[in-house]
């Protein structure tokens, strides 16, 4: 990918849309209506950016599911 002063740039995916089903997943969780839905709203509540970097790495450098809501709870979704 070539930039408009025509320095080549690596592609790091960032440019791609982040759907909820993928923050859902990225999040360790299955992609279930409840699970897409909790994404669903925390990117319209923070963005999509936000969303994401609220994500923390574990020690190996994959996402992590962090703690479950209340929300969570009630709606089944705390273990999951």
């Amino acid at each position: 990918m070539s930039t408009s002063d025509g320095a080549d740039q690596p592609r790091t995916g960032a440019d791609q849309p982040i759907d909820p089903e993928d923050l859902a997943m990225a999040r360790g969780r299955d992609p279930t209506p409840q699970a897409v839905e909790r994404a669903r709203q925390e990117i319209a509540e923070v963005g999509t950016r936000q969303a994401v970097e609220d994500t923390p790495p574990d020690e190996s450098g994959n996402p992590t599911t962090p703690p479950p809501t209340e929300e969570d709870r009630r709606a089944g979704l705390a273990g999951a």
